[in-house]
């Protein structure tokens, strides 16, 4: 899915994002008065599309928790919002198709999805483990 979707799909959804100046974190979402995602400002476009990916995950998965939220819950929340970037970012039938196509290596495919190359190293990683690819 382009970038330009998933942000389409984040206002869809009633979210509102936002740039700032993080110094350690990419991403976030706070729920105060509706939702509000909070992005870095000096993400490049392959990382900012894959950070918008998980947190619309969050959005569509309910996976939305605070930070009193138990670690093993919050662990949860994590894996299900990072399971549902994989399959906007590139699903297995997407990633089967490239693969027809000629497009081989973990870098070539994430030129071809447009995303970074640690992030289509760890949805690989996910697909073979759970043998969809």
């Amino acid at each position: 899915m382009k970038i330009e979707k998933i942000e389409k799909n984040i206002i869809k959804s009633g979210a509102t994002i936002t740039e700032f100046n993080f110094m350690e974190i990419k991403g976030l979402i706070i729920e105060q008065n509706g939702l509000h995602i909070g992005i870095a400002k000096d993400l490049e476009q392959r990382e900012r599309k894959a950070v918008l990916a998980h947190e619309l995950g969050h959005i569509k998965k309910g996976g939305l928790y605070q930070i009193s939220t138990p670690p093993l819950l919050r662990q949860k929340s994590e894996c299900i919002a990072s399971r549902y970037a994989q399959e906007v970012l590139a699903s297995p039938e997407e990633i089967r198709s490239a693969i027809a196509q000629g497009i081989k290596s973990s870098w070539e495919l994430a030129d071809y999805f447009e995303i970074p190359y640690d992030v289509m190293d760890k949805i690989l990683t996910a697909y073979r483990s759970r043998m969809v690819i």
